[in-house]
């Protein structure tokens, strides 16, 4: 069972990167369809320039060998999405020359760099590229509600969430008018520290006090001594005081 070459570089389509080269910058677009592989590289600025590359199965023979396994072919083009998602990139032999040709290098620094021949398009073939790319970018942009960037479609929603939801407290405060957060909560807090000073001045006065208690006698009177004539069932109760009677003799 022979190999689907051309299948096995389906991991570089619908790459894009920018090269940055000498006072150039570069836009790289990879895709992949049944039977090629297309690279297109635009020049950014006034000129509008485009090259492009293609392999086609006899071009990946001509690199990795005849039969090459799935394996060897997984290998190979992972290298090369690696070096296009690194920017491992170079243009070899570039020149603003009208059809020009040069080289697109792949891991210029590797082991083993792979290159590709790259050949200026004509302006309506490069139009008709662009317009291509654009319809790409306009059917991904429905998933985001027609919005270029999902960035900004996220920073768009945002605000007019935060808008509801302030008007949604506005209403609230209109109908019900909310108590005074603020002054209810200085409130309490000066009631806690007087509380709390309070508590405190207490127990100041407290640590005064008690090395007095313990230096000063007790005030406390003794108990009263009950007298000699105290009635034995009240000690405590003040004796009676007896007088001695004197009896006539029958003498007299």
């Amino acid at each position: 069972m022979s190999t689907d070459i051309i299948g096995c570089f389906s991991p570089l389509d619908e790459l894009i990167q920018l090269i940055y080269q000498s006072i150039y910058q570069f836009v790289v677009m990879s895709s992949v369809t049944y039977d090629k592989w297309t690279v297109h590289v635009g020049m950014v600025g006034d000129a509008g320039r485009w090259w492009r590359g293609v392999w086609e199965e006899k071009n990946v023979v001509g690199v990795v060998g005849h039969k090459p396994s799935e394996k060897l072919l997984e290998v190979f083009v992972d290298g090369l999405v690696d070096s296009i998602v690194g920017g491992e990139l170079y243009l070899a032999g570039f020149s603003t020359e009208k059809d020009a040709r040069f080289k697109l290098t792949f891991g210029p620094v590797s082991t083993r760099p792979v290159s590709m021949d790259l050949q200026e398009i004509g302006p309506a073939e490069a139009a008709a590229h662009a317009t291509t790319v654009f319809l790409e970018i306009a059917l991904q942009a429905q998933s985001r509600k027609c919005r270029l960037h999902s960035s900004a479609f996220t920073s768009t929603t945002v605000p007019t969430t935060s808008r509801r939801s302030e008007a949604s407290h506005s209403k609230t405060r209109l109908e019900a008018p909310e108590p005074k957060v603020h002054e209810v909560e200085t409130g309490d807090v000066e009631d806690e520290v007087k509380s709390l000073r309070k508590k405190e001045s207490e127990k100041q006065t407290k640590r005064q006090r008690s090395p007095l208690q313990k230096a000063q006698p007790s005030a406390k009177p003794p108990p009263r001594r009950p007298g000699k004539a105290a009635a034995l069932a009240n000690p405590n109760k003040k004796a009676r005081k007896f007088q001695a009677i004197d009896f006539e003799s029958d003498e007299e």
